[in-house]
């Protein structure tokens, strides 16, 4: 949509046997790019007028008026150099209201950094240590009950990393770390 709620254009393209899309934003230019083996191959780029605030989906449509359309979104992310934030009301909003709080300090860190909770953990959760591909480093079991953890991050080179902390009934929060 090139206007705010404006007529829905799309486009399709052949990609063989694409493993992995990527869609990268540089101000108003969105870049399309598909993974083929090891190789990110270009197939797209679109020039969209938008603000700081932008709202993002995953949607899938059948090419037959009368068909239907099937897919699924697997090991979905996003990264934003920004702070990223839901709506205050309505249903995210409810959800949102009792999740397990936690952040990471110092951020960015030249070596050791600390996950805090709001809030001690109710149950044993898992703290997962990705690249910025989404590729997981290190993986750590955290006891129900904990508060914080310290994880030694100078042996990692310089760069942007994700913490993720879950447990087995859904709690999910992915935490930015820059390794300076």
């Amino acid at each position: 949509r090139y206007t705010d709620n404006g007529q829905n254009e799309s486009n399709t393209t052949y990609a063989s046997f694409p493993s992995m899309l990527r869609l990268v934003r540089n101000g108003d230019r969105i870049n399309g790019f598909y993974k083929n083996g090891s190789k990110w191959i270009k197939f797209h780029q679109a020039e969209l007028p938008m603000g700081d605030c932008v709202e993002m989906g995953l949607a899938v449509f059948s090419t037959n008026p009368f068909g239907t359309a099937t897919a699924t979104f697997d090991k979905v992310n996003f990264m934003s150099g920004m702070n990223l934030s839901a709506p205050n009301t309505g249903p995210i909003a409810d959800a949102l209201s009792d999740v397990q709080r936690a952040r990471v300090s110092p951020n960015p860190t030249s070596g050791a950094f600390t996950l805090d909770f709001e809030q001690p953990l109710e149950l044993e959760a898992t703290a997962i240590l990705l690249n910025e591909l989404g590729q997981p480093l290190r993986q750590l079991q955290l006891p129900a009950g904990a508060i914080n953890h310290s994880f030694d991050a100078s042996n990692l080179p310089r760069g942007l990393y994700f913490l993720e902390v879950r447990d087995e009934q859904g709690y999910r929060e992915v935490l930015k770390v820059v390794r300076q």
